[in-house]
C-alpha cells in the first residue's frame, strides 16, 4: 500500500497540484478540472518518462504513447471511482451524483462522464462559466454536488478495496484499444 500511496502522491503530483492551485485564481468546477489533470499528469508522467526514454533509446521503437495513452486513459476516466470523488473533489468538497436520485454515481457513469476529457477545450469553457452541467455530466446522468471536505489520508486504502466490475474493465480496454487503432492508422 505505501507503493500506492507514494505513487498518487508523489512529491511530482504534489508540486505539480500546488503549483496549479497558486497560479491559477478559478471557480470551484473549473479548478476541480485543471487540478484533476495536474494529478493525473503528475502520476503517470514519472512512471511514463524514465521507461520512453529507455526504450526508445536502446531499442529505437516509438513506445511514448503506447505507454502514455493506457495509462493517461486509466488515470482520467477512471479518477472518480471511489465514491464519485477523486482526490481533488474530496479536497474541495465536491462530490459526483446521480442527476435522477442524488445517489453517489456508480463508477462506470463516472467512467463515462470522464471520457469527454478529449473534449477538453469544450468541458473547460463550461467548467469556466459556473453553468452547473458539462457534457459528461449530461452524457452519464451526474451532476456535481457539494458535500463535506474528506482527508485523503484514507484515499489509497478506499481505492484499493473498490470492486472494478467487468464492465469496466472491458470499456477500458475498448478506450484504450480504439486510441492504439487511431494512432497506427495516422502513421501511415
Amino acid at each position: 500500500m505505501k507503493f500506492f500511496n507514494f505513487l498518487i502522491f508523489n512529491p511530482f503530483a504534489n508540486a505539480l497540484v500546488n503549483q496549479v492551485e497558486k497560479t491559477l485564481p478559478l471557480p470551484l468546477r473549473a479548478k476541480s478540472m485543471m487540478l484533476d489533470f495536474a494529478r493525473s499528469m503528475g502520476i503517470v508522467f514519472p512512471i511514463v518518462l524514465p521507461l520512453i526514454f529507455v526504450v526508445e533509446r536502446y531499442w529505437s521503437f516509438d513506445l511514448g504513447f503506447y505507454l502514455l495513452w493506457p495509462l493517461l486513459t486509466l488515470v482520467m476516466f477512471n479518477k472518480d471511482i471511489v465514491d464519485g470523488r477523486s482526490i481533488t473533489k474530496r479536497n474541495l468538497g465536491l462530490a459526483i451524483v446521480k442527476s435522477s436520485s442524488g445517489e453517489p454515481a456508480s463508477k462506470l457513469q463516472c467512467f463515462f462522464r470522464n471520457i469527454t476529457f478529449f473534449a477538453w477545450p469544450l468541458e473547460a469553457l463550461i467548467a469556466f462559466s459556473g453553468t452547473g452541467q458539462r457534457i459528461g455530466d449530461i452524457l452519464a446522468g451526474t451532476k456535481i454536488v457539494n458535500q463535506p471536505k474528506i482527508s485523503n489520508s484514507t484515499f489509497t486504502s478506499e481505492l484499493l478495496k473498490v470492486h472494478i466490475s467487468i464492465e469496466l474493465i472491458l470499456v477500458n480496454i475498448l478506450v484504450i484499444g480504439i486510441g492504439i487503432v487511431l494512432q497506427n492508422t495516422m502513421m501511415f
